[in-house]
């Protein structure tokens, strides 16, 4: 399980990094389409994905490298057909 935490607010667990990492990135549409945004410093310090077994969660960059690696975030969008795979 993967938790999700994003600006300090616990929003879910999540079956997969994909299924948390994508409800991560539609918050954060969410916050830029309502013109409301988040500080570089919550991003950067206070969300992250947080894995059960691993020993401490990975940061936003973190997550977002993960992203790019498993083809999940190409060109800095969500790949649709992975989205369809993992959306919980």
């Amino acid at each position: 399980m993967y938790s999700l935490k994003y600006c300090m607010r616990d929003i879910g667990k999540f079956k997969t990094f994909e299924g948390a990492f994508i409800k991560l990135f539609n918050l954060l549409e969410e916050d830029i389409e309502k013109d409301e945004g988040i500080s570089l410093q919550l991003l950067e310090s206070a969300t992250w994905i947080h894995s059960e077994t691993a020993p401490v969660p990975n940061l936003f960059y973190d997550c977002r490298d993960d992203a790019i690696d498993s083809g999940l975030l190409v060109d800095g969008e969500l790949n649709e057909e992975m989205v369809k795979k993992y959306e919980e």
